[in-house]
């Protein structure tokens, strides 16, 4: 059984962000529970720059670990969301208004996540001092954002029989939304650092943070269009046996 690869950050660990884009199509299985595993770590040397008390790390800690029973919740609320939507796109008989709505589903559920970490970083500010705060600014982002950029296909598609030469056609459409994709992560990037700033600001503003949640949900919204786009042009590289063979295969 082929691994479907998931856009999901498993090890939501708090590091500053580095790494580079990459472009690539995947498909695959099943992803069952025990395969997920939330774990948000605070590092050892923001520990040590913020001169934490026993007690600030204690209640930090507490903090984490109710953040990662929350996103866990999420993530699995994601991984339901995603079938359907997929799928939508990819049945024999293609509803725009079903396709919409099961990716609204799939927003939704990254909203959601999204909260939880606004949430987190909002109490963890309040057991911060001033001065704590105005140290953790320059090393903003808190979260890990090591990003690819990824288009997802359905369960099954590895299953039907494609060509070479339709697999060529495949990535070289991939490869033609490659700029506005990586333009969209970076973008989502750049917003996520803002709402951090806006969280950790000097004086915190709840209506500024709810901005600048919503500036990044748009963004996303916006990611997972593209990703829908691409969804509906693979569909069209298939045969019609192809696709009802993969609408048989899909759960």
């Amino acid at each position: 059984m082929n691994q479907l690869y998931l856009g999901i950050n498993l090890a939501a660990a708090m590091f500053l962000v580095s790494g580079n884009c990459a472009a690539f199509y995947a498909t695959g299985g099943q992803v069952h529970n025990k395969n997920i595993r939330i774990v948000i770590n605070f590092p050892p040397r923001l520990i040590k720059l913020l001169g934490l008390s026993a007690d600030q790390k204690a209640q930090l800690q507490a903090i984490l670990r109710k953040a990662e029973s929350a996103l866990l919740n999420v993530e699995m609320e994601k991984l339901r969301a995603m079938p359907g939507w997929q799928n939508a796109a990819m049945k024999t008989s293609i509803d725009e208004a079903a396709v919409k709505q099961r990716q609204g589903e799939v927003v939704a559920s990254e909203a959601k996540r999204l909260q939880v970490n606004v949430e987190m970083f909002a109490q963890m500010r309040k057991v911060l001092t001033d001065e704590q705060v105005s140290r953790i600014r320059p090393e903003l982002p808190l979260e890990n954002n090591d990003f690819v950029v990824e288009v997802r296909l359905p369960e099954g598609f590895n299953d039907i029989g494609i060509s070479g030469e339709q697999q060529s056609r495949l990535q070289a459409m991939v490869h033609s939304r490659e700029p506005q994709m990586v333009a969209l992560s970076r973008k989502a990037q750049a917003r996520r650092i803002a709402l951090e700033q806006a969280i950790f600001s000097e004086r915190f503003d709840a209506a500024a943070v709810d901005q600048r949640r919503e500036e990044l949900i748009a963004v996303i919204a916006k990611q997972l269009e593209v990703n829908t786009g691409i969804l509906i042009d693979a569909r069209k590289i298939l045969t019609a046996e192809q696709l009802k063979h993969l609408n048989e295969l899909m759960p």
